[in-house]
């Protein structure tokens, strides 16, 4: 579960920089606290799928989970 959240991480943060975003800029996208993306960004958070979805879409992608 840990590999998985450091993942996410830093795809997320990777996905924000490279749309040159600050964090505070994606967290008013997302409807949320900058402070949400930061512990997602740290893998302090256990992210829903729903809240993950929100996320890609602000970048223009979809999600892939694979088993």
């Amino acid at each position: 579960m840990e590999e998985t959240l450091r993942q996410i991480a830093l795809q997320v943060k990777s996905a924000r920089k490279k749309a040159k975003m600050t964090q505070q800029d994606l967290a008013l996208k997302c409807g949320s606290g900058q402070s949400v993306i930061s512990k997602l960004e740290n893998s302090k958070l256990d992210p829903t799928i729903k809240y993950l979805s929100k996320v890609s879409s602000t970048f223009g992608t979809k999600i892939k989970i694979s088993i």
